[in-house]
């Protein structure tokens, strides 16, 4: 009753603003332009390839070999300019369009590197294209969802998801240790070897989210096969006043609500000090289907930050603080407390009414997962002589994860994880050579130890799903950029080696075992790319890249409890090798943008978690038995995007994401591979009105038909023994239309106050349907329709 209340609400609300806007909607002039020159400040040298973005216009170009720029047919109107390289710090301007403008702009220099087992990534937009962002505009529109999901509006995205709550994002069908995540210049570490151990960072942060797909990523060390994402808040800056921007929303589905506060300033009294307070908070309840509601699927989340910055002439001090805590409570209806009940739940039209409760509830009951994880940086920034700079970034992290089961009979179970990370970074960026080639070089290290039970080395239970383990890696890089023109060429090369050490008790045995593993290679990488007539950009990334096996997947016993599986690993497992190829071309023009990348990556010894058939019975319950195995994969796919925006006012967009993943050993798909996908938008842009935008969005998911058609494991046993379809417990789910529909306003003020209201309805039709990467579509539907209201407040 709830929702279909909202339901009315919203649909009277769209009509009212729709027919507002007919009716007042005005001519607007179309034929402005804006030019200008980019200059890199410390050289003085023109930057080539600089992305220049009128994002809500749809309109960008690149800057061509004299990093001039042009941007036609504007309308008129106040605009926000990005201009973007990775490799400088962005630049936003706002802009009065009436008819010609001319802006140039000095971009100074930046690093984004890594902590730990990495290689600078400068100017790394310049080379391949392999670069996609989402701006603080774009972040706005999706307040409220989570990281994973938020990075789905990118091409070649998807997500794993472990109901409606916990998801980790997949780049080109790649996942979890072979995905990268920096957050806020550190290297991310926690629990992230799990399905639905989602990265415990606070959206809300966010300014700017930088997605690096494929091969060009490997140059951040051997677990970024896949990809890298870069989370970054806004540079902290002298301000002469306090800023504050508030963030709110609601959503219907499971009653979600929540907010977010930003304060930043300086200090006066004592000159170069800048400093930032950011807490955020969200709740939200169970969840529900198009057809029934879910149990125990309810969350909750608090996170703050602070930040200072202190910048005396050629010196800058950066510190930060930042702390995520979270308990999401797992879907009742997914643990199961026999191997009978198991089978006949595995696929069920509808779960049990138990599990299907018809009152709404925000409590949050056992089965959960209680989660902190702490972040401190410092770091040092020293101008030298020449334009040379040396960085030097020390990190700390700590990660608290307690994974609460249900009862069973009188035994109370629980698995707690405790992660401890440290980093080092020690960058050096030379000055150019023959003006033409620039470079840096750099050394880093990382400490690490996970405490499941005990002491390190002296463990005290032998149920537990990861053993005590300590990670000491180093690496050594070196890389060379050279700029001629429209022309630039990008080489690197690195040296990387870990000690593992593993602490565990076997099964039934009090005898503690300590395993050594020593793991060391070479990342080579090699760009080039080329731009023709401003319009025209072609880019080739080519990559060797290794990863070594990680604890989780040598040594994994026991059950995965936000999953609902049981995982087995394998010590004898080998370390992946991966070659991996890509190629984009960009096209750009007035009122066409249009972009391809296409990838081939042959992986040598590819680890995947499959299917054994069988069922494992714990005094946890009866989950569906999961192993790690290895063969020689192909990954091959595409990512194409479109935008028209031919009549000004009105632009459509498209993103098409294709991938073809192979086991070639068995000769058959590989499993839980993403299904091709197809996103289509239409916005329009009103202008002096009572609505400034509305966007219809239409998402198409193919069926998941390239599965294996036989099973991994031949090992069944059939008093265990589940029903597999092919390689899996259940067959892929049938393929799927959403529709979202969004309207939103924007008020801007003299004294640059701004309020943003956003007004949108998620699946729309309330569509029945289950998505082949949810974990849970073994026992539920994914859920149904979605009201939500944002507000974003500056001022």
């Amino acid at each position: 009753m709830l929702q279909k209340g909202i339901s009315n609400v919203f649909s009277i609300t769209i009509l009212i603003l729709i027919s507002s806007n007919l009716t007042f909607g005005q001519t607007l002039n179309c034929t402005c332009f804006v030019k200008g020159k980019i200059i890199d400040r410390q050289s003085g040298e023109v930057v080539v390839g600089a992305l220049v973005e009128i994002s809500a216009q749809k309109k960008a170009t690149f800057t061509n070999k004299n990093g001039e720029y042009l941007i036609e047919n504007v309308c008129e109107g106040k605009y926000e300019m990005n201009i973007r390289i990775l490799g400088y710090d962005s630049q936003k301007l706002e802009v009065n369009l009436e008819h010609e403008n001319t802006h140039d702009f000095n971009l100074n220099e930046s690093e984004i590197h890594l902590d730990g087992i990495n290689i600078s990534a400068k100017r790394i937009e310049n080379i391949s294209g392999n670069e996609k962002q989402l701006s603080s505009e774009q972040l706005n529109k999706l307040t409220g969802q989570n990281l994973a999901t938020i990075l789905t509006s990118i091409s070649g995205i998807s997500i794993i998801q472990t109901g409606s709550s916990i998801g980790k994002p997949v780049i080109h069908g790649m996942h979890s240790n072979r995905i990268l995540t920096i957050n806020n210049g550190i290297r991310h570490e926690a629990q992230q070897w799990g399905n639905e151990h989602a990265p415990e960072i606070d959206p809300f942060l966010a300014k700017q989210i930088t997605i690096i797909k494929g091969a060009k990523s490997v140059r951040y060390g051997p677990e970024a096969i896949g990809g890298v994402i870069v989370i970054e808040p806004n540079e902290l800056k002298h301000l002469d006043k306090i800023q504050t921007e508030i963030n709110q929303f609601f959503m219907s589905n499971g009653l979600q609500n929540g907010v977010s506060g930003i304060v930043e300033s300086s200090f006066h009294k004592i000159r170069g000090l800048d400093w930032r307070i950011q807490a955020s908070t969200k709740k939200g309840g169970n969840t529900s289907t198009p057809l029934y509601n879910l149990a125990n699927t309810g969350s909750q989340e608090f996170n703050f930050s602070l930040g200072a910055k202190y910048s005396r002439k050629k010196t800058d001090l950066n510190l930060f603080f930042s702390q995520f805590n979270s308990k999401i409570g797992i879907f009742s209806g997914a643990h199961i407390g026999n191997t009978t009940d198991l089978a006949l739940a595995i696929g069920r039209e509808k779960p049990l009414d138990v599990y299907t409760p018809e009152t709404f509830s925000y409590k949050i009951n056992k089965p959960y997962q209680d989660i902190q994880h702490s972040l401190f940086k410092l770091k040092l920034n020293q101008l030298l002589s020449n334009n040379q700079n040396l960085q030097i970034t020390f990190g700390q992290q700590y990660n608290f994860r307690a994974e609460v089961d249900a009862l069973r009979g009188d035994r109370n179970t629980a698995q707690v994880f405790k992660i401890n990370t440290n980093t080092l970074e020690v960058l050096f960026n030379h000055k150019p050579i023959i003006k033409r080639i620039s470079g840096n070089i750099g050394l880093n290290g990382l400490y690490q130890y996970n405490i499941s039970t005990g002491s390190i080395n002296v463990p005290q239970k032998s149920n537990v799903l990861i053993p005590n383990y300590t990670n000491f890696t180093i690496g050594a890089f070196w890389i060379e950029r050279y700029v001629k023109g429209d022309f630039e060429m990008e080489a690197g090369m690195r040296f990387d080696k870990r000690f593992l050490d593993v602490y565990y008790l076997k099964r039934l045995q009090n005898q503690i075992s300590n395993e050594y593993f020593g793991n060391q290679n070479l990342t080579n990488t090699f760009s080039i790319s080329r731009i023709f007539k401003n319009r025209v950009k072609m880019g080739y990334n080519f990559a060797t890249a290794w990863k070594p096996p990680v604890v989780n997947e040598m040594f994994s016993d026991g059950v995965h409890h936000g999953s609902a599986s049981y995982e087995v690993g394998d010590v004898n497992l080998k370390t992946e090798k991966a070659i991996e190829n890509s190629i984009v071309l960009n096209f750009s023009d007035k009122f066409y943008q249009f972009e391809v990348l296409g990838y081939f990556n042959y992986l040598r010894n590819y680890v995947f978690l499959a299917p054994t058939g069988n069922s494992v019975l714990t005094i946890r319950g009866a989950f569906p038995e999961f192993k790690y195995t290895q063969t020689n994969a192909r990954f091959v796919g595409f990512d194409i995007s479109n935008t028209i925006s031919k009549f000004q006012k009105f632009t459509v967009s498209n993103q098409l994401s294709l991938l073809w993943a192979d086991d070639l050993t068995r000769n058959q798909p590989l499993i839980f591979i993403p299904a091709n996908k197809s996103e289509t938008v239409i916005n329009y842009k009103f202008n002096k009105s009572w609505l400034s935008e509305i966007s219809l969005n239409h998402r198409f998911v193919a069926k998941q038909n390239r599965t294996p058609q036989s099973q991994i494991f031949d090992n069944r046993n059939s008093e265990t023994a589940l029903k597999l379809i092919g390689g899996d417990y259940l067959a892929a789910p049938e393929s799927y239309n959403l529709f979202d529909l969004s309207v939103s306003k924007n008020y801007k003020f003299k004294s640059l106050n701004t309020i943003n209201i956003i007004l949108e309805c998620k699946n729309v039709l309330n569509t029945q349907y289950r998505d082949y990467l949810n974990r849970f579509r073994y026992f539920t539907d994914d859920i149904g329709r979605n009201f939500s209201l944002r507000t974003n407040i500056n001022f």
